[in-house]
């Protein structure tokens, strides 16, 4: 063996003087004595060497005392509060946490509001966890007395977040006994899922629960009124502090009983009837008496709500959300809406002589978004404090995208269309020479954010006409004659955005220089460009709070 050979093994020795020798190393020196062949030897050599001094850092490293780790050192009451967040926000069950270390067990023990959110679930062998709505999350499983008895323990007397799947007719009578009738005056909010009714709605009209904290329900798949029934007359007699309902239903509501109107503290109502419900999911009763609501959600009602009740009802109602929808009767009702400042509409059921042009009135709405695949509800609007406009969805071919741009917005309709003072965003198919025609009535629109499927279709003479340059040699070269000049179309424009959902390179290197244009060409004028963006992908978030409100 040669001279590195020798080294390398003397200093293989001197590191395994103080820490074991790895499997590579031993298997390294094996291989350098087993060859003959002066090249392979001379490579094994060279990572041998690399190996060893590898291992020499590795031994000369302070070793750590986990004790000593930085967080042992926190507090329990600042890891309890960590601990809270990280349920909450993440999820995670409790007993996930307690199994870190005996530390963490004792604080996971004894930190209540970790156990807050239980879920039950009659006739589910198999545990499960689901994260469920953002709002009313899953919690943990409970799917024994026992069980149930330890998770209700541990979570003191903090409010308590409840979900009951009722998943068959097999009811642990001392389950519902404990958590209803014990600590139901500690239930803060209620995640209620029923496929299985007739001998839930026994029990629980015998156990007679007092739910007198309760703020927040949301009712999914129902498909019994009898049980929803029960349910409200216990909200009605013992939930005065109720103002959140979501209800997800697979009957018409008919019953009398079913009344929010008896609820009188509910202010947030979400109403998803599914669809092909026989009646549209509601009966008169159901909408009479709810002049408290302040936002309100609904999907799939062929009748909608704004037919019943009283001329004066919805007076509080700030913000309006409706999907799959009839809106028949908004013009009767737009008058008595003084509070409506965020709408949001989806896929609206439209009868072309339902409203006459510019009949519904509302005005004191400032956030108006459409999710349609045509424009034509919009000229059944007149918004007069709009600031902020979104259309989205339209499927028109671009002759009739062309036709209904026209006919809401144009020299005889201005004033009465939509126009919004801030914000735009509009989803089109027209061509640019009728959007163009659109925005030379947008005068004071500050940003706006044009969406289209391609970049192809992105219209040239849109941007080129929004770079007009002021004229005259003498004009250019005065600044305070710059700073006082304005474009003739959009002149109040700051932000300008493009969003394509794909295109080829070279026509979006042609649009992006089209933008870069609008830029240049308003650049230290009193039209100056803050903000100029060409995006490939999908729409930005929505403006229009409202839209958070719409039913899945």
């Amino acid at each position: 063996m040669d001279t590195e050979t020798s080294f390398a093994i003397v200093s293989l020795s001197r590191a395994g003087e103080g820490a074991k020798i790895s499997g590579d190393i031993q298997e390294l020196l094996d291989l350098i004595e087993r060859t003959n062949d002066r090249n392979l030897k001379r490579e094994l050599e060279i990572l041998l060497n690399d190996l060893l001094s590898k291992n020499e850092q590795q031994a000369a490293r302070p070793r750590r005392d986990p004790s000593q780790s930085p967080i042992r050192s926190i507090p329990p009451e600042i890891l309890s509060y960590i601990m809270k967040f990280h349920v909450d926000d993440h999820l995670h069950l409790p007993w996930a946490l307690a199994c870190v270390s005996r530390s963490w067990r004792s604080t996971a023990l004894s930190s209540p509001r970790l156990w807050r959110r239980i879920h039950i679930a009659f006739g589910q062998d198999k545990p499960t966890y689901r994260p469920g709505n953002t709002i009313f999350p899953k919690g943990i499983r409970c799917g024994s007395l026992e069980c149930l008895e330890v998770v209700v323990t541990r979570s003191g007397v903090v409010p308590l977040h409840i979900s009951i799947d009722v998943l068959s007719e097999e009811i642990n009578k001392d389950m519902l006994h404990l958590i209803s009738v014990q600590n139901g005056h500690r239930w803060q909010t209620l995640h209620w899922s029923a496929s299985y009714s007739a001998t839930f709605t026994a029990l629980w009209t015998e156990l007679q629960p007092r739910l007198s904290n309760l703020e927040a329900v949301r009712f999914s798949l129902i498909q019994d009124s009898r049980l929803l029934g029960a349910v409200f007359a216990t909200l009605q007699r013992t939930s005065l502090n109720l103002h959140t309902l979501q209800l997800d239903a697979r009957f018409r509501i008919f019953d009398d009983s079913i009344n929010i109107g008896n609820l009188r503290g509910v202010r947030h109502l979400e109403l998803n009837t599914l669809p092909g419900v026989m009646g549209g999911g509601t009966s008169q009763s159901f909408w009479s008496r709810i002049p408290q609501l302040e936002t309100l959600a609904f999907a799939n009602q062929s009748e909608g709500p704004f037919i019943y009740g009283s001329p004066h009802g919805f007076e509080r109602l700030s913000s309006l959300a409706a999907k799959g929808s009839s809106l028949r009767g908004l013009d009767q009702r737009a008058s008595s809406l003084k509070t409506l400042t965020h709408v949001c509409l989806e896929g609206i059921l439209v009868d072309p002589t339902e409203f006459s042009p510019f009949s519904i009135s509302l005005a004191k709405v400032t956030h108006f978004t459409l999710i349609n695949r045509s424009y034509r509800p919009l000229a059944w609007f007149r918004l007069p404090s709009l600031s902020y406009l979104e259309v989205y969805g339209s499927q028109a071919d671009g002759k009739e995208a062309n036709i209904e741009l026209d006919t809401i917005w144009n020299p005889q309709t201005y004033g009465r269309a939509p126009t919004p003072s801030d914000s735009l965003r509009l989803e089109s198919r027209a061509n640019d020479v009728h959007l163009l025609a659109m925005m030379r009535l947008m005068n004071s629109v500050k940003n706006l954010q044009l969406h289209y499927d391609t970049a192809s279709r992105v219209g040239l003479k849109l941007l080129t006409s929004l770079a007009v340059r002021p004229r005259g040699k003498a004009k250019t070269s005065d600044p305070d004659f710059l700073k006082k000049w304005k474009a003739p179309i959009c002149p109040e424009l700051k932000t300008l955005v493009i969003v394509c959902k794909q295109g080829a390179r070279s026509d979006c290197d042609t649009r992006r220089e089209a933008l870069v244009d609008v830029g240049n060409a308003r650049k230290g004028t009193g039209s100056h460009m803050k903000f100029l963006l060409f995006h490939i992908g999908e729409k930005h978030s929505s403006l229009n709070p409202a839209m958070d409100l719409l039913p899945v």
